[in-house]
């Protein structure tokens, strides 16, 4: 069975702050996997090293899945006074653009 996920020897950090050592995980099809921690653990970091957001600094990650991996930041970038539709928005963003693109592919035929 071929695995989704495979971290071997993962390890990043930020200047003076190693996050994750030597991590190592797989993931086959079917199985569901919960990332538990304290703050500061090297969660979110885990989490956008398995969506591609950043590189680890070594090891290797590998992920097979079709339409790629979802990551949405704990803290989203908005302006003073933004409301939760604006947050909402600002995270759909992306996926209302390939929607309206299908769309118009759609169209087109």
């Amino acid at each position: 069975m071929t695995s989704q996920l495979v971290l071997r020897h993962v390890g990043h950090g930020y200047p003076g702050r190693p996050v994750l050592e030597d991590v190592s995980l797989t993931v086959r099809p079917g199985e569901h996997v919960g990332v538990i921690g304290e703050n500061g653990a090297g969660k979110s970091t885990l989490l956008r090293l398995i969506a591609g957001r950043e590189r680890p600094d070594r090891g290797e990650v590998t992920v097979v899945a079709d339409g790629g991996i979802g990551h949405l930041d704990q803290v989203l970038a908005l302006p003073a006074g933004a409301t939760v539709q604006d947050a909402a928005d600002a995270a759909l963003a992306g996926l209302r653009e390939l929607e309206r693109r299908i769309r118009a592919a759609e169209a087109g035929l």
